[in-house]
């Protein structure tokens, strides 16, 4: 969150945790949002008023501004803010657009009653498992890193018969917890599955020796994980995930 045009706060494309709207709170203005690949300057295309911001939400749509789901989830919106395609490149132009007008933001999510929006992934980050399945993994990767026992983990499925996840944990809370490391990975993984449907849920996983970091490459500079770059470097890992035929649970 950052400032924003006339003393708002500004909210990236990311949902508003809890304490983000305590803190918004402590403001006297607005905050904008925007979404997707369109840069802030461009506009915000939401707006959580002050005191009707909900957390887990990036806003809703301000006035001028339409939001809707395409079928596949992808978030689209639609308004004069949008700007009207890339410089002399007619086809990325096309394929940032629908057939009827709307932009492609790059994001899935859900829209609430009220018209808060939340963003679950990014549509490049879904998992299409073996059986035509979309997964957003970035739910249960949040939902993992929610225990403070979690460091990092990596949400694998794509083409596969299963989700399975790569899971490293923080050394020092295990240690001062006194518990079995595969043992504590079990339960929580069984915690992230309990109200989850059985297609969504981690059948397999791992817990990698190492923790990912920039130096090998496993995260970016703002130590997001490298979703392809990390199993491709397990693949001793990955072999053990890839066991044949559905575990089951």
């Amino acid at each position: 969150m950052a400032a924003g045009p006339g003393g708002g706060h500004a909210a990236g494309p990311q949902p508003i945790g809890p304490g983000d709207v305590q803190l918004q709170a402590a403001f006297d203005g607005p905050g904008l949002g925007h979404l997707g690949d369109l840069p802030a300057q461009q506009g915000g295309q939401l707006l959580d008023v002050l005191g009707v911001a909900v957390a887990g939400t990036v806003g809703r749509a301000v006035d001028g501004c339409e939001i809707r789901l395409d079928t596949d989830g992808e978030i689209l919106v639609r308004a004069d803010t949008v700007f009207a395609g890339y410089y002399k490149e007619p086809g990325a132009t096309k394929a940032a657009f629908t057939e009827d007008g709307w932009f492609r933001t790059g994001d899935v999510g859900e829209i609430d009653a009220n018209g808060f929006v939340k963003i679950t992934d990014r549509k490049k980050d879904l998992i299409i498992t073996a059986g035509g399945k979309n997964i957003a993994p970035q739910n249960l990767e949040n939902a993992l890193k929610s225990s403070r026992f979690v460091s990092q983990a990596i949400v694998v499925g794509d083409r596969r018969p299963y989700v399975t996840a790569l899971i490293t944990l923080d050394p020092d809370e295990v240690a001062a917890s006194g518990r079995d490391s595969q043992e504590l990975a079990q339960e929580l993984v069984e915690e992230v599955n309990r109200d989850r449907v059985r297609v969504e849920q981690i059948k397999r996983f791992v817990v990698l020796p190492r923790d990912f970091t920039q130096e090998a490459g496993g995260v970016t500079p703002t130590l997001k994980p490298r979703r392809k770059f990390i199993p491709a470097t397990s693949p001793d890992e990955m072999d053990r995930l890839s066991t044949e035929g559905d575990p089951g649970g």
